[in-house]
């Protein structure tokens, strides 16, 4: 298992942000892919590009994706058709289980989040209520109890799914994760430093995710800049 963390630098020209090809999420996937990965989960799916990515680099893994919002899990859903090691699920993860009130924006269903963040969206937006469970409730009732790569991009939320794992933490089950810091966390009031405290209270490496590396270091306020 590995343990290290790499958050995706997004201070990049707007078409390397969202390319996987360039922003360095396939890069990280292809240096992990002579190891053995059973278990993924894609936390934020959207419609299932990033599910993909793996799939081809993991012929043997399992591929939980969680995408919140109904209409867009449809698209999750025809994405899994075609990709059976996808396992697809119409609600979200968080620190309980229940529902949620999701701000959708329209015309781009890629930046829905649980938080309201009408300073950063132009568009206009509705507010649904979306089913959500438990991390670890989840992992409980599908028999996991360890985790290989987790994702999560969550347009701010990503604390939420990381406490819901609760006592998963313990055994030290939850391999690499990868996920977003952003302008969004202004809206949340987790910083990059609340990640790092928590994360090296359980003894991961944490680097931020490049177009070609990952750029171990320690924590420094300058990384506070919401990108």
């Amino acid at each position: 298992m590995l343990f290290f963390i790499c958050w995706k630098c997004t201070r990049l020209p707007t078409k390397y942000r969202y390319d996987f090809a360039l922003n360095g999420e396939l890069w990280l996937l292809d240096r992990l892919k002579d190891l053995t990965v059973e278990m993924i989960f894609d936390v934020g799916a959207n419609h299932g590009e990033w599910s993909a990515a793996p799939s081809a680099r993991f012929p043997n893994a399992a591929i939980h994706g969680f995408e919140i919002v109904p209409a867009t899990y449809h698209y999750l859903e025809d994405t899994a058709r075609k990709i059976p090691s996808i396992r697809p699920n119409s609600f979200g993860l968080a620190d309980h289980t229940g529902f949620m009130d999701v701000n959708v924006w329209q015309n781009n269903d890629t930046v829905s989040s649980v938080l309201e963040q009408s300073g950063m969206r132009k568009a206009a937006r509705s507010i649904i209520q979306c089913a959500v469970r438990r991390a670890n409730e989840y992992c409980i009732v599908q028999g996991i109890n360890r985790i290989y790569i987790l994702k999560i991009d969550l347009e701010g939320a990503e604390n939420l799914v990381l406490n819901g794992f609760g006592n998963l933490w313990d055994g030290k089950n939850i391999g690499l994760i990868q996920f977003e810091y952003g302008m969004a966390n202004i809206y949340s009031h987790h910083l990059l430093i609340d990640f790092w405290q928590d994360f090296e209270k359980r003894n991961y490496r944490i680097g931020k995710l490049m177009p070609n590396s990952i750029q171990f270091t320690e924590f420094s306020p300058v990384y506070e800049d919401f990108r």
